[in-house]
C-alpha cells in the first residue's frame, strides 16, 4: 500500500503505534520500534499485515518514490457556464483515470469528481 502518513500516535497501552493514512478513516497498528513516528507527512510504501487479535498492522515499510494517490474531493464545487469539447475531454480523462486507479469506488462520487475537474479546467 502506498500512502501518505497522516497521524502516528501511541496506543492506549503505550506498547504500540496507531497509524492513519491520509484519505482514510482506518487505523493500523505498528510496533514502537518501526520508526513510523518519523514518517508523518511523508509518502511510504507499506506492507499491511492482518492479525486476528490486533487487526491490520503496518509490517515492513519504506519511503516511497511514488506520489500518494489523490484523495477524493469532499465537496462538489460550483461551475458556471458550459464546457467546450476540449474541456469535456479533460473532465472525461480525469474521471477515467480516477476510476482506473480505484479512487472512485462509488458511482455517487462521479458527480463530485466531474464538478471538481470542470472547475479545475475553468480556472486554468
Amino acid at each position: 500500500m502506498i500512502g501518505k502518513v497522516k497521524t502516528v500516535t501511541k496506543s492506549k497501552s503505550g506498547k504500540a503505534f496507531r497509524v492513519q493514512f491520509e484519505g482514510s478513516e482506518k487505523w493500523y497498528g505498528a510496533f514502537l520500534d518501526s520508526g513510523l513516528d518519523k514518517a508523518v507527512g511523508r509518502v511510504i510504501d507499506a506492507q499491511i499485515t492482518p492479525d486476528k487479535g490486533f487487526g491490520e498492522g503496518v509490517g515492513q515499510w519504506g519511503f516511497s518514490a511514488e506520489p500518494a494517490p489523490p484523495s477524493a474531493p469532499t465537496q462538489a464545487p460550483t461551475v458556471s457556464g458550459r464546457l467546450t469539447e476540449p474541456e469535456l475531454r479533460f473532465v472525461s480523462n480525469i474521471l477515467g483515470a480516477a476510476v482506473t486507479a480505484k479512487t472512485i469506488t462509488d458511482p455517487l462520487q462521479i458527480g463530485v469528481w466531474a464538478k471538481a475537474a470542470a472547475q479545475a479546467v475553468k480556472e486554468v
